[in-house]
């Protein structure tokens, strides 16, 4: 079996195969030496996946390709945090990394996209028709970025809701005026608003209708 983080017999974090009685340890990649941090190290694509990064298990970590002693970054890093949980798919195609109480599917190729909770199987009222194009990250070219500040400048507390539709989506939560709120994704068009996937400053995240014809209620 592969295993990986660090090896009782010298402290160093690496990357090895045993057999199941963690005995026999054959070292495939020191990540110490390399001044890494590695873990969930899996056989995938011909070479060994692992998520790490330079230093320690203290902040957000990247998906790396383990080859003849090289480790190779495929992916940046991802959500900002270290993460609570990472569990790979059966076929180690890719991994859900949880950051936060967010989620983010990596692919073994290096992917990121993040999981908006809720919309898988989705559908307007009156239809059979998923909602479909919301965006799992901030779309290229809007006028925000991904992890961005902004100030809800309205007069009254907006909602927050758990999908991008004032009937579908149940609220979860509220902006309130003046409060900064975090960008996650976006943006989705719906029933005449612009609706901005946020977290707000109790770290709860939902949907928010942003803007409708003649009003815009994040600055900037």
């Amino acid at each position: 079996i592969i295993v990986s983080g660090r090896s009782p017999a010298t402290g160093n974090v690496v990357i090895a195969v045993t057999d199941s009685a963690l005995n026999n340890e054959q070292v495939l990649f020191d990540a110490t030496a390399a001044g890494l941090w590695m873990q969930d190290a899996v056989f995938g694509g011909g070479a060994v996946l692992a998520f790490g990064k330079p230093g320690g298990p203290d902040g957000a970590l990247s998906l790396y390709r383990v080859e003849n002693g090289v480790a190779t970054a495929l992916s940046g890093p991802i959500g900002g945090a270290y993460p609570s949980r990472v569990e790979w798919s059966a076929t180690r195609g890719e991994a859900v990394v949880t950051v936060q109480g967010g989620q983010y599917r990596v692919g073994a190729n290096g992917s990121v996209a993040f999981v908006v909770p809720g919309t898988e199987g989705a559908t307007i009222p009156g239809t059979t028709t998923a909602m479909e194009g919301v965006p799992a990250g901030v779309l290229p070219g809007s006028r925000y970025t991904a992890g961005q500040q902004v100030q809800y400048i309205g007069a009254d507390n907006r909602n927050l809701r758990a999908l991008p539709s004032t009937s579908l989506g149940a609220v979860v939560d509220a902006v309130r005026p003046g409060e900064f709120v975090g960008i996650i994704a976006g943006p989705y068009i719906n029933q005449g608003f612009e609706w901005w996937y946020l977290s707000n400053a109790r770290d709860v995240r939902g949907w928010m209708a942003a803007g409708g014809p003649g009003e815009w209620l994040l600055n900037p």
